[in-house]
């Protein structure tokens, strides 16, 4: 009888876990992480080719995260119908500066830090890739929202002192 008493309580409890689990986010905190909350949802998809040359899909999910405190995301690569995860990251407002930080790796275990600010339509991204040998690079990128499912993203290097486009590709969101 004893143990009925406290068997009884402890089930109810653990059944009742997998609910907080699957709870929606909570309203995020941070106004600066809100203003790039319009990439999360849905599926950011571009087609292009890879480096051979044959045709390849990049497949974007942006997500809350649980507590509302991260925008996470997962970059696939699809070609030749096989799909590779090649970035995972997220986005988290820093008190202390006051700034959309991002981290993320690729495939390959290289390391890209940077700093997120949205202006208008124009979500603005410094950063700097470590590879793996120690050796960094300095990159900005430029995603300009053109509509509520789509949008141009655009990295660019400096020659010279001057940022100057690398590559582009044009996003759009599926449901």
């Amino acid at each position: 009888m004893n143990r009925n008493r406290i068997f009884l309580p402890l089930l109810l409890f653990i059944a009742s876990v997998p609910s907080f689990a699957q709870t929606p986010a909570t309203k995020p905190q941070s106004p600066l992480l809100t203003t790039i909350g319009w990439l999360t949802g849905g599926t950011w998809v571009t087609e292009t080719k890879d480096e051979k040359g044959d045709p390849m899909r990049i497949e974007n999910r942006i997500r809350w995260s649980d507590n509302g405190q991260l925008i996470r995301f997962v970059t696939s690569f699809i070609s030749h119908n096989k799909a590779e995860v090649h970035y995972e990251g997220v986005y988290a407002y820093n008190p202390a500066d006051k700034q959309v930080h991002f981290w993320y790796t690729d495939k390959d275990g290289n390391l890209t830090e940077g700093t997120a600010t949205m202006s208008g339509e124009t979500l603005t991204q410094d950063f700097t890739i470590t590879q793996l040998s120690g050796k960094t690079d300095k990159l900005r990128s430029l995603i300009v929202r053109d509509s509520p499912d789509s949008y141009a993203w655009s990295v660019l290097g400096q020659r010279e002192g001057k940022w100057q486009e690398i590559f582009h590709l044009r996003y759009m969101r599926e449901k």
